[in-house]
This record gives C-alpha cells, sequence and structure tokens, in this order.
C-alpha cells in the first residue's frame, strides 16, 4: 500500500483496484482495511472476501458503498451456500453447528477436488492441495539452498505451522497464538503485531556481538 501514491502520481491513468482478504483488527487496529481506506481517495475500487468485511470498511472506516463490493473467489456460490434450500430443511430436522455443517459438505466439495485437503477449525476452514504443507515447503527449499536443518528457524501463529514447526532446530511461537502451539517451541514473542520484527532484530544484535567479539 505504501507504493500507490507513487504509482498513482506516476501514472495517473492507471486504475487502482485492491483485495482485502482478511479481517486483522491486532495490526494497527485494522491492518488491511485500515490501509485501504487511507489510500481511498487513490483507490477506484475496492474488493473484499465477505459481507462483514465490507460492512467495517464502510461503517468504521467510513468508506463509500459504491467504492466497496464483495466478491467470492473460487466460489460455486449457489452449490456450497450454507443457506441454500437443502442446508435449511437439514437444520430444521436437526439442528447443527456450522463446523458440522461444512463437515457435512465434504463429501460435496471432495468430489471436485480429490487432491485437496480440508481441515476444520472452529471459526474457519482450510483448503489446500495434498502434501502441500509449509513444512514439506521447508525441506525443499533447505535441499535446494543447501540449508541444514540445525541452521533452520520457524516462527508460527497457528495450527498450519505446526509442520514446518516440526522441521525447524529452533520453534518461535507468536504472542497470539494457541496454547498448544506455544508448548511446542523454544520461545514466544512479547507482541503480537512486531512479534516477528523483534525475534529478526535479536538475532541480527547477537550476531553483531559474536563478531565483535
Amino acid at each position: 500500500y505504501s507504493i500507490i501514491p507513487y504509482l498513482k502520481s506516476k501514472y495517473s491513468q492507471i486504475s487502482i483496484i485492491d483485495y482485502v482478504h482478511m479481517e486483522e483488527w491486532y495490526n494497527r487496529n485494522g491492518g488491511y482495511s485500515r490501509y485501504s481506506s487511507m489510500n481511498s481517495s487513490i483507490i477506484d475500487k475496492t474488493l473484499v472476501c465477505n459481507e462483514n468485511s465490507k460492512k467495517i470498511l464502510e461503517n468504521h472506516f467510513k468508506r463509500n458503498e459504491d467504492e466497496v463490493q464483495t466478491v467470492y473467489i473460487g466460489v460455486d456460490e449457489k452449490k456450497f451456500n450454507i443457506f441454500c434450500d437443502e442446508i435449511k430443511e437439514k437444520i430444521k430436522e436437526n439442528p447443527i453447528t456450522k463446523v458440522d455443517l461444512w463437515k457435512g459438505m465434504d463429501n460435496r466439495i471432495d468430489a471436485k477436488l480429490q487432491d485437496f485437503a480440508i481441515i476444520h477449525h472452529n471459526e474457519y476452514v482450510e483448503l489446500f492441495k495434498k502434501g502441500a504443507t509449509k513444512g514439506t515447503i521447508a525441506l525443499k527449499l533447505m535441499e535446494i539452498e543447501n540449508i541444514k536443518q540445525e541452521e533452520l528457524i520457524g516462527i508460527g501463529d497457528s495450527p498450519n505451522d505446526l509442520d514446518l514447526l516440526n522441521v525447524c532446530s529452533y520453534k518461535v511461537a507468536m504472542k497470539l497464538a494457541p496454547k498448544s502451539l506455544k508448548d511446542l517451541c523454544d520461545e514466544v514473542t512479547n507482541r503480537s503485531s512486531t512479534g516477528v520484527g523483534d525475534f529478526v532484530n535479536k538475532l541480527i544484535k547477537i550476531r553483531k556481538s559474536k563478531r565483535n567479539k
């Protein structure tokens, strides 16, 4: 977002469209929604991933309604809409939680995405290529760059970082990470939004002190 004003001043004829894909109040009280709104005067259209994000931009950050649009990317909305008539009838017969509802839809999704894996969490669902985890990617990069495992440091904040941390010799958890992840790590950052930067700065200071000895 910091480069947008330069791009607009350099190429005034271009249209700028951004996509806000998540809500993150922990990041400077608004995250990408705040960054987008700071540049609203030069952004022609802001696309968001859900209606709640649209309301946040309009109500909290005072964006004009015609500037913001909800776009569901890569989703067959009619087929997988949890409020469709078929699902509504099932809920009437046997009330279930949202997570159970997603679990009940696995067969429908897997029929289209045989090569993908689905992991259910309390508030969201992860969909990814089978075998393509952060851990397997880290191992591949170690092979390509000839990095030893004892040289690898992993930083994570959610359960999907577990595979990555398991291949690292030193493990760091962000402050807001779940307890199960923190218990596996050697260190927990003191802050959430700048935790990675704080840890990297600490490493740089340690390296400099060793050089000076």
